[in-house]
C-alpha cells in the first residue's frame, strides 16, 4: 500500500489535501472503490468528486499499462527462447550439409532414415557418448 497526496483542482474550494490509499497490485478495484465511497459520502463537493474520479481513472490506466508492459516482456522472452532454438537447428543443419554435401540431395524422410541408420551404429554411439562426456567435463570445469 502506498499513500498518494493529490492537490485539489483550482475549481474546488478549500485548501485541504485529498489523501487516498491505493493498492498497486489491484488496479481493477480502483474504480469500484471510488463508486462505493461516492455512495457512502453524505455531502461531497461535486468538483472534488470529479477530481478524485479523474485521478483514480488515471491510476487505473497506469496500472493497466504496467500490466501490458509485463505481458509484453513475458512474450518477448518466450519468443526469444523459440528463436534461439530455431537458430540452433538451422545452424546444425547447415553444419551437417557442409560435412556431408551429398545429404542435400536427400528428401527429409530419406535423410531421417539415413541418420537413424548412422546413429544406430555402435561406433557412432560410442563417439557421440565420448563427445557428450567431454562436453560435461568442460562445463564442470567452467562451473568451479
Amino acid at each position: 500500500m502506498r499513500r498518494l497526496r493529490v492537490y485539489p483542482c483550482p475549481l474546488c474550494s478549500g485548501n485541504h489535501l485529498l489523501t487516498q490509499t491505493i493498492s498497486t497490485a489491484k488496479s481493477e478495484q480502483l474504480f469500484h472503490s471510488f463508486r462505493r465511497r461516492s455512495h457512502n459520502a453524505k455531502a461531497e463537493n461535486p468538483c472534488r468528486a470529479e477530481c478524485r474520479e479523474k485521478k483514480i481513472e488515471q491510476q487505473l490506466a497506469q496500472e493497466q499499462h504496467k500490466k501490458q508492459r509485463l505481458e509484453n516482456r513475458i512474450a518477448y522472452y518466450e519468443r526469444g527462447d523459440r528463436t534461439k532454438r530455431a537458430h540452433n537447428l538451422i545452424v546444425r543443419s547447415a553444419d551437417m550439409e557442409s560435412i556431408a554435401p551429398l545429404a542435400k540431395l536427400l528428401t527429409r524422410a530419406e535423410f531421417y532414415a539415413f541418420a537413424e541408420k548412422v546413429f544406430d551404429l555402435p561406433e557412432v554411439k560410442g563417439l557421440l557418448m565420448e563427445a557428450v562426456n567431454e562436453h560435461n567435463r568442460s562445463e564442470q570445469k567452467e562451473g568451479c
